[in-house]
């Protein structure tokens, strides 16, 4: 990924059906990462140079739940979001949008300051769970480590 703030990560299927994740950067350019969204998070985590797993088990107790967990790094908080409906086991349904630059949402869209209302499987209730799991994540983070 590239060194700029991250707007986005969007799983996808490419024009021959195989799953990838695009990434959309805050100035509203587009990279196909030609992986699985899961992937791109690892690498995320890799490039911020954070142990993953050990995330995941901090960020459970803080949200008090165990999957849909935001992604909070350093200078990047990501709200997943479920996008999609899956074709086959492994395919992602999460999307990962930045919290600072979620400037609306209702039930089914998520606006995105810059962007056009972007469709989501998710009602309302559950976008503003998963944002205020991220603000609490992300507090908890800033507390931590001083970011």
């Amino acid at each position: 990924m590239k060194e700029k703030m991250l707007a986005a990560l969007i799983p996808a299927y490419d024009s021959e059906g195989i799953n990838t994740t695009v990434a959309i950067y805050q100035d509203m350019s587009a990279e196909n990462l030609h992986v699985s969204i899961r992937t791109a998070i690892t690498r995320l985590f890799r490039d911020h140079m954070a142990d993953e797993k050990q995330y995941k088990k901090w960020a459970k107790n803080i949200a008090e739940k165990k999957t849909g967990l935001a992604i909070v790094l350093r200078d990047t908080r990501l709200v997943g979001i479920r996008v999609r409906e899956v074709r086959s086991k492994g395919d992602g349904s999460m999307i990962y949008l930045n919290r600072s630059l979620i400037s609306d949402f209702e039930d089914g869209y998520v606006k995105i300051q810059g962007l056009t209302k972007i469709p989501v499987l998710a009602k309302k209730r559950t976008i503003r769970e998963r944002i205020k799991d991220c603000d609490r994540i992300s507090k908890a983070y800033d507390e931590k480590f001083g970011d």
